[in-house]
């Protein structure tokens, strides 16, 4: 019984993570414009991997973030125009 009180607490984290991943991509320009310099560096820092070389600025997306991007890039989700919609396969 104590197993099952352990895995659901980590499905309560993991829940709560995915929630805080989801408010911070809806709400990131938001979050960046309001903040102060720390702030913004915080977020930055987050979301990016930055690294200047030269006079170039090389920058990746940290996971999950870049999985988002990934995602937007796909463009035929649902194949059916009714009401009914289920995915490919």
């Amino acid at each position: 019984m104590l197993e099952i009180a352990e895995h659901n607490k980590g499905d309560d984290y993991f829940t709560e993570k995915m929630i805080d991943v989801l408010n911070l991509v809806a709400n990131a320009h938001q979050y960046f414009v309001l903040s102060n310099a720390e702030g913004k560096r915080r977020l930055i820092k987050t979301v990016f991997s930055i690294k200047l070389t030269g006079n170039k600025l090389d920058f990746m997306l940290h996971s999950p973030f870049d999985a988002f991007v990934k995602l937007s890039k796909i463009e035929k989700w649902l194949p059916g125009p009714d009401s009914n919609q289920r995915p490919n396969g």
